[in-house]
């Protein structure tokens, strides 16, 4: 490990420079193909599988694929801000990264099951041991946190895999289920320390924004309960009240958060709106017990309007930071920001007012959804190429 230094300067190819760059580009690009097989297949194109097939293959690649790869990005990149250490880069990184494009690769070919199974079961193993290689010396233990977060997301995948190969029967859900309601409690986690940072920064306050530590553990506390409550009831009155008493708190967090001058500012519409989607999702959760709309409508509005929402504004806006930029993003993505709220309004509230077009908008919010991350793959990519601009190194 080197302590980062003036003189570490990245090459001309600063892709392996640092964990964001390669992670923010390929994660996306990847997911754009896979959703829009997904789009074809329900057009009634079909595509033969090596491993994962229909629903389940969207859903994995989305939450263990897509997802996981931009959280491994973002935690090797921020664990050399918290540190000062630099987190695996150059070869190390590219062997990383080369093992969860391998996962994704060997799904579509005719392999053994098992090597499917292993190659992507590693990849977050190995992401929490290069975590710990810089958390440990200097013992940060409040970054420690992260450590069973990743555990839990590790333990989702191998229950979806421990179903498709036979090991378990009818764990695949528990274990998808376990991944979204993780990856919830991460962006709860995260929210709770960049939003507010990222807003003072955006608006240029002169008064940092009030810390409420003892409103974020409880946040964090009652996402859990709602994570317990969802495995334990898919539906019903227990993740009912589990969904309900979260929604109250995180309400009172959306608003303390919320400053004039946010919708001028892209960088931080995008964040807040995205936040915002986890209250309507846990709302139509609270609500499912006594409504009739399906249960698809909540899980999509946390994976397409909180998750995609706040991966593609954290990519963009960390990019920009890490690159040496000014953070102001491209008109492009300006407008990638909007089509990603979109695509999770059609998808959410679509369905639930005209049921009889439901395929209709599954094919339109994922079009949507597909050229929101078109649009960053194609404006952030030189950036995630290039060196920063500031040639500071990373």
């Amino acid at each position: 490990m080197l302590q980062i230094s003036e003189s570490d300067r990245t090459t001309k190819f600063a892709f392996w420079a640092l964990g964001f760059r390669p992670f923010f580009l390929l994660a996306p690009a990847v997911a754009v193909l896979e959703l829009a097989v997904w789009l074809l297949d329900l057009s009634g194109v079909s595509f033969v599988r090596g491993y994962w097939h229909g629903m389940t293959a969207h859903a994995h690649e989305m939450i263990f694929g897509f997802a996981m790869a931009v959280v491994a990005g973002f935690l090797l990149t921020a664990a050399r801000n918290w540190t000062g250490l630099w987190t695996w880069r150059g070869p190390r990184l590219a062997v990383l990264v080369v093992v969860w494009l391998l996962a994704r690769i060997l799904n579509w070919l005719p392999v053994p099951s098992w090597l499917v199974a292993v190659v992507d079961l590693i990849f977050v193993p190995m992401v929490m041991f290069a975590l710990w290689q810089v958390l440990w010396p200097v013992r940060q233990y409040r970054n420690f946190i992260f450590m069973p977060v990743l555990l839990l997301m590790w333990l989702g995948n191998f229950l979806m895999h421990a179903d498709r190969l036979g090991w378990i029967a009818s764990v695949s859900h528990h274990g998808l289920y376990l991944g979204l309601d993780i990856l919830l409690v991460l962006i709860s986690l995260l929210g709770g320390r960049v939003i507010p940072f990222f807003t003072e920064r955006g608006l240029g306050l002169t008064s940092a924004m009030a810390r409420t530590p003892r409103l974020d553990l409880m946040i964090l506390a009652a996402m859990v309960l709602f994570a317990v409550a969802h495995q334990i009831q898919w539906q019903g009155t227990l993740t009912s009240v589990a969904a309900l008493t979260a929604l109250a708190i995180q309400g009172v967090r959306c608003f303390r958060w919320w400053r004039r001058g946010i919708l001028g500012v892209p960088l931080l519409w995008s964040l807040h709106f995205s936040y915002w989607w986890l209250l309507v999702g846990l709302f139509m959760v609270a609500l499912q017990p006594w409504m009739s709309f399906s249960p698809w409508l909540s899980v999509h509005a946390f994976t397409v309007g909180t998750i995609s929402g706040m991966i593609l504004a954290m990519m963009a806006r960390v990019s920009l930071g890490h690159t040496g930029r000014q953070l102001s993003p491209p008109d492009l993505m300006v407008a990638g920001f909007a089509i990603i709220q979109i695509a999770a309004g059609l998808r959410v509230f679509g369905p639930w007012l005209f049921p009889e077009q439901h395929l209709f908008w599954m094919v339109a919010s994922g079009s949507l959804w597909v050229m929101a991350m078109l649009i960053f793959v194609v404006t952030y990519g030189p950036m995630l190429i290039r060196p920063r601009m500031d040639g500071q190194p990373g």
